[in-house]
C-alpha cells in the first residue's frame, strides 16, 4: 500500500518563484500542492482551512509578512509544519524564524534534492536547515541561542511593517491607503509611528534604516 502524499502551501509573492517551486515539485508524485498564496493573509487562511502538512512561505511578503504569519498560524493551534524560504542566510532571520514557529528554512537558491529532503523531513516531524547555513548560525538556532540583532520584529506591529515595505516602493500614502484598502490619513497615522520607532527623519533615513534591519 503506498504512501499517502504530503500536502503543501506554496506561499510566495513571485509568480516565477511559485511557478519555479511548482516545476521543482512536478515530479515529486508523493508531494501534493492543495494551495497558492501570494500574501501573508493568503498563507494563513490556506493553512488554516486546507490543512496542509507543510506550508512553504517567504520570509518578507505583503499584506503580513512571513514571521507574523507564521506566529499567527501556531496561535491558531494549527498542525501546519512551516517552512520559511528567504535569501538571507544572516543567522538574525534563521533566529526570527524558528521563534516564529517555523520547523524549516531554506535559502531560495536551493534544487529539488534538498526541497524535496526538507518537505519531507519537516513533514516527519523533524526540523530542515538549508545546507548553505554555517553549521555555526544552525547550531545557535537549535541550542536556542537566537541571534537578537533585529529589533524591528518586536517594536514595529505587523501593519507597520506592511506599511513600510510599500513606502520603500515609493508609494505615495493614497496609493498604499488604496492598494490596502484603509485611509490615507491611516496610512500617514502609521507612517508617523513608524518614523518614531525607527528614528528616522524622513522616508529616504526610514527606508535605508529599514534595509539594515533586514525588515526589506
Amino acid at each position: 500500500m503506498g504512501k499517502e502524499k504530503i500536502r503543501i502551501v506554496l506561499a510566495d509573492d513571485h509568480l516565477l518563484v511559485l511557478e519555479g517551486f511548482k516545476k521543482l515539485l512536478k515530479s515529486a508524485e508523493h508531494i501534493e500542492i492543495v494551495g497558492e498564496a501570494m500574501d501573508g493573509e493568503q498563507a494563513v487562511f490556506l493553512a488554516i482551512n486546507r490543512k496542509p502538512d507543510v506550508l512553504m512561505m517567504d520570509i518578507n511578503m505583503p499584506s503580513l509578512n512571513g514571521i507574523s504569519a507564521a506566529k499567527k498560524i501556531v496561535q491558531s493551534n494549527s498542525a501546519v509544519k512551516i517552512i520559511m524560504l528567504s535569501m538571507h542566510h544572516e543567522g538574525r532571520y534563521v533566529s526570527m524564524a524558528d521563534e516564529a514557529g517555523a520547523s524549516g528554512y531554506l535559502i531560495k537558491t536551493l534544487g529539488k534534492e534538498e526541497l524535496v529532503l526538507a518537505i519531507e523531513k519537516v513533514a516527519a516531524g523533524e526540523k530542515y536547515y538549508s545546507k548553505d547555513l554555517a553549521a555555526t548560525t544552525v547550531q545557535k538556532v537549535l541550542n536556542k541561542e537566537y541571534v537578537k540583532e533585529n529589533p524591528a520584529y518586536e517594536t514595529l506591529s505587523a501593519r507597520e511593517i506592511e506599511i513600510l515595505q510599500e513606502i520603500a516602493k515609493g508609494l505615495t500614502n493614497k496609493e498604499i491607503g488604496d492598494k490596502l484598502s484603509i485611509s490615507d490619513r491611516t496610512v500617514n497615522a502609521h507612517r508617523t509611528n513608524v518614523l518614531a520607532k525607527l528614528q528616522a527623519k524622513n522616508a529616504v533615513e526610514l527606508v535605508v534604516k529599514a534595509m539594515a534591519m533586514g525588515i526589506i
